[in-house]
């Protein structure tokens, strides 16, 4: 169902994987979920058309070299998504996280130690 939904604008969700990663710098954040230094989880939104969007950075740290493996997942969430999540405040877990736009189009960045960056559409957040 939710594969079929329209989200965003040409601003902010095109069909090139990209573009979308350029626009979501321009993302206003509307609230951290979870601010861990090396987990952060955001809700942020377009400022052209107000769609909301989840966003995950995992970073593992190997304490080697200073290179350490980022991932993000970033996905268009509806505003009743957005506000169930903002709502569990602290008690927020990843189990939540998962199941919020599960078959929705989501956008993945894998920057893996001493590799190219790999840009690539997916579903769900994990």
């Amino acid at each position: 169902m939710d594969s079929k939904q329209d989200f965003g604008c040409t601003e902010c969700w095109q069909q090139d994987a990209t573009a979308v990663t350029s626009a979501f710098c321009a993302l206003k954040i509307d609230t951290y979920l979870i601010d861990e230094s090396h987990y952060i989880v955001t809700i942020r939104h377009c400022l052209k058309c107000s769609q909301k969007f989840l966003s995950l950075m995992t970073e593992i740290v190997d304490y080697v070299d200073g290179d350490d493996p980022q991932y993000r997942t970033f996905m268009p969430i509806t505003t009743d998504e957005s506000e169930k999540l903002i709502q569990l405040g602290d008690i927020i877990t990843n189990k939540h996280l998962a199941s919020i736009g599960i078959g929705r189009r989501s956008l993945h960045w894998d920057y893996p130690k001493g590799a190219m960056v790999h840009i690539y559409w997916g579903t769900g957040v994990s």
